[in-house]
């Protein structure tokens, strides 16, 4: 059965450089969906793992790299500290927005109609893929168990990267 559902997204983006700006790094898509009395938020992205080329984490120290390479979990953390303060008010992607505007950032969410049952985190999976431009990397553990089968699961093959579509956070609020 499909059902007309109004899904709120916003693309995660990271500017390497704030005096001399160059093409932001996309990192990800945060989405959420307000259904009755329960509101959901789910984050789909990647977390830089080491030295990446063009991020410019080498001579970054502090809370500027813990930014970066943390962003999903301080992203959710901050989710559930604005759903406790508003209760009773329910969405809150353009407050996060709002809050995520330096170097790691919320582009300006947007609202799409969708006409499915799909899982929202489903969505967030395949909206990521087509703003990222690749498929959700794969955890350092699931390469590790391909490494037996040959040269696809080689430590050459992996991208520096994280994924944190398993770390999907939902908060819901009746």
């Amino acid at each position: 059965m499909t059902t007309r559902r109004t899904i709120r997204w916003a693309r995660v983006e990271y500017q390497p450089n704030l005096e001399h700006p160059v093409d932001p790094i996309p990192l990800g898509v945060v989405l959420e969906e307000s259904r009755g009395d329960c509101w959901e938020l789910v984050i789909v992205g990647r977390q830089p793992r080491g030295a990446i080329p063009g991020l410019q984490l080498e001579n970054a120290w502090g809370p500027f790299k813990s930014i970066v390479v943390g962003w999903a979990e301080l992203l959710a953390k901050g989710a559930r500290e604005l759903a406790e303060e508003n209760a009773s008010r329910g969405p809150l992607l353009d407050d996060l927005a709002q809050r995520w505007n330096l170097n790691v950032y919320l582009r300006t969410p947007e609202t799409k109609v969708v006409h499915s049952s799909v899982d929202l985190g489903k969505y967030a999976k395949r909206w990521y893929e087509q703003y990222v431009g690749e498929p959700i990397p794969v955890l350092q553990s699931h390469a590790r168990n391909k490494r037996t089968s040959g040269r696809h699961g080689s430590a050459h093959s992996r991208k520096p990267w994280l994924s944190i579509a398993s770390q999907i956070q939902g908060v819901a609020l009746h």
